[in-house]
């Protein structure tokens, strides 16, 4: 796994929550997934269940193959944190607004241009994994999110087929 160089928390009050940190090592690890076109590695199974691991393995099957190949993350993704839902002692929603269009281009005015995104939460008896996540197309402001990029820096994966593509192979926690 890359070193992640740069700020990786913001000044949000909910920074510290312990389900903040979850859904953040989730989408990381879709992230680390995505660049690898791997979704068998251990962040995907350490933070996901079963099944969000294999609808983030679909989901990058729906765009990350082809000729120009998938995109290449040069940092996490780029989140604010807006708010925690606790749903139950083992449930929870991290809402977030989402800048990591910043990443297309790496100008900064695009972090104002942030989406809603949400992350379902379930606490299992070996850890908290990543249920389920949401993009909406409600805007808003991620700027004051951090920017981190990772080193050494990933590199293109050129073209690749859905035979390219590791599939998950179970984060053992069900969750289902």
């Amino acid at each position: 796994m890359p070193t992640i160089v740069g700020d990786s928390v913001s000044s949000s009050p909910f920074e510290t929550d312990e389900w903040v940190a979850a859904a953040r090592k989730a989408r990381l690890s879709y992230v680390l997934a995505s660049n690898a076109a791997d979704f068998s590695i251990e962040p995907v199974r350490a933070s996901m269940t079963e099944k969000a691991a294999q609808l983030s393995y679909e989901h990058f099957l729906s765009w990350g193959t082809g000729e120009d190949g998938p995109l290449i993350w040069p940092g996490p993704p780029v989140l604010l944190p807006l708010g925690v839902d606790i749903l139950d002692e083992d449930h929870a929603k991290v809402t977030f607004c989402d800048g990591s269009d910043y990443w297309v281009d790496q100008d900064e005015s695009r972090l104002s241009q942030g989406v809603i995104a949400t992350t379902t939460l379930v606490r299992t008896a070996d850890g908290v994994r990543r249920e389920y996540d949401a993009t909406s197309r409600t805007s808003c402001d991620a700027t004051g999110a951090p920017i981190a990029r990772f080193d050494p820096a990933p590199q293109p994966l050129g073209p690749i087929t859905e035979a390219d593509v590791i599939p998950p192979t179970g984060s053992g926690a069900g969750g289902e």
